[in-house]
C-alpha cells in the first residue's frame, strides 16, 4: 500500500474523515484545505490522497494529527524515535505484514500486544493481529512516517527482512520469523 489509508476499503473516506478532523480540529484553514485540493487537481500535487497531499505540503503536520486522533479515540501516542523491541515480539509479526498495515508491534505482555497504528480508523491490521495470534491488540498512534523508520532500523532495510537486525542469533530469529509468517499463513 501506498500510504496506511489505502489498506482501508475506500481510501477517499478515510482521506476524507482524517481532513475534516483537522479542519475540526483548527489543524488546517478550510483555504488551507482548498490550495491542496488544487494542486491535486492540476497534477502539481504528489501521488496519493488529500491528506498526503496537505502533509506533503506543509500545511498539516502528521504528529499533530496523531495527537487529534488519540484524543478523539482515547488512546496513547508514542514517540517511536528511541524505541526497541525485544526480538521475540518483534517475531510474531513479519516485516511485510508490519509495512503493509503500518504498525509496529512493541511489547507483550500475557495476552495482550501493544502496537503502534498510523490511523486507529483503519481496523483491518488491527484485526488481523489479533486473528492471527489469538491475541488482544492494544493500539497506541504513532505517525505513518514514524512506523516506518522505525520498521526500517528495528527490522532491517530490506525488503524481505524479517529477522531482526540487532538480533545477534540471526539465523534462530529467521526461524522463528518463519514459524511466525507460517502461522499466518495458515489462519
Amino acid at each position: 500500500c501506498a500510504n496506511p489509508h489505502q489498506s482501508m476499503s475506500s481510501t477517499a473516506t478515510a482521506d476524507d474523515t482524517l481532513v475534516q478532523m483537522a479542519l475540526e480540529g483548527g489543524l488546517i484553514t478550510a483555504d488551507q484545505l482548498a490550495d491542496a485540493r488544487a494542486r491535486l487537481a492540476s497534477g502539481e500535487g504528489a501521488a496519493g490522497g488529500i491528506y498526503d497531499e496537505l502533509v506533503r505540503g506543509g500545511e498539516l503536520d502528521a504528529g499533530e494529527v496523531a495527537g487529534l486522533l488519540a484524543r478523539r479515540f482515547g488512546m496513547a501516542t508514542i514517540d517511536l524515535a528511541e524505541v526497541t523491541v525485544a526480538p521475540e515480539v518483534l517475531e510474531l509479526v513479519p516485516r511485510a505484514q508490519a509495512v503493509h498495515y503500518y504498525l509496529l508491534p512493541l511489547a507483550r505482555h500475557g495476552d495482550t500486544l501493544r502496537v503502534a497504528v498510523a490511523v486507529p480508523l483503519d481496523t483491518d491490521g488491527i484485526d488481523a493481529l489479533a486473528h492471527w495470534l489469538k491475541l488482544e491488540v492494544e493500539p497506541v498512534i504513532a505517525p505513518a512516517a514514524d512506523i516506518l523508520q522505525a520498521i526500517a532500523r528495528i527490522y532491517g532495510p530490506e525488503e524481505n527482512a524479517l529477522a531482526p537486525r540487532f538480533d545477534p542469533a540471526a539465523s534462530a530469529g529467521e526461524a522463528a520469523a518463519a514459524a511466525a509468517a507460517a502461522k499466518i499463513g495458515r489462519a
